[in-house]
């Protein structure tokens, strides 16, 4: 059994890579074929898309090697949970579909859709991992009870930083004035209801893919089988 958990994750890790790569390989070719920069900004949304997938892969060895560090259990945590909404974040940059000089509208459509599907895959397998981690120290109803809580919460943020431009390090950078704005979200009648709707609709989408994850991986495993991968 450990043996096999091994190497799932070293094949997941390698399917990530490669999907990413795929990624970057897309926009290079569109930057050489139309001599612009159109889309290069997602590269730095699927760099930002790795940050949770990292956070997640270093809090999982510490599981699993017991490694005795509170505070750095803690700061790996933060990290992964202010930067987790950054991986699907990506499925908003379909807004920026358009047609363009030099390329089909197909192709564009594709390279957004590349990215949106390994932001989706870095968000769901991190937080797979962390599900793990919190599952095998306190139960599997804590592990789920932290699916119910991040899936709405990373949605929230999708919203706030794709419609009011806020970043996950806003939150130590510009704490007052991203709290000003949260404040203001909620006293525009507008804004709320954009806000609730594109919240639940993300959530909902998030947590279907999600679950169909948990059903394909066989996730039903008693948890003490998938800690014997440590």
């Amino acid at each position: 059994m450990a043996s096999l958990a091994g190497r799932r994750t070293w094949q997941l890790g390698l399917l990530l890579l490669l999907s990413s790569g795929c990624c970057v390989a897309l926009i290079l070719f569109r930057m050489w074929r139309t001599n612009s920069i159109t889309y290069v900004f997602l590269l730095w949304n699927l760099a930002l898309a790795w940050v949770p997938m990292l956070a997640a892969a270093l809090i999982a060895w510490a599981e699993a090697k017991q490694w005795a560090s509170p505070v750095g259990k803690v700061l790996l945590c933060l990290i992964w949970f202010f930067f987790f909404p950054n991986a699907p974040y990506i499925v908003t940059d379909f807004l920026h579909l358009t047609p363009r000089f030099g390329v089909p509208v197909w192709y564009d459509l594709m390279v957004i859709a590349f990215c949106t599907w390994s932001g989706m895959a870095l968000a769901l397998s991190s937080l797979f991992l962390v599900q793990w981690c919190v599952q095998r120290r306190f139960g599997r109803l804590w592990g789920w009870l932290l699916v119910a809580f991040v899936l709405p919460s990373a949605s929230f943020g999708i919203f706030i930083g794709r419609f009011l431009d806020w970043n996950s390090w806003d939150l130590v950078a510009q704490p007052r004035r991203l709290f000003q704005d949260l404040v203001a979200l909620w006293t525009v009648p507008r804004y709320e209801t954009s806000a609730m709707a594109i919240s639940v609709l993300l959530t909902v989408l998030l947590g279907l893919m999600y679950g169909m994850v948990h059903l394909a991986i066989g996730v039903t495993l008693p948890v003490e089988r998938l800690s014997d991968s440590s």
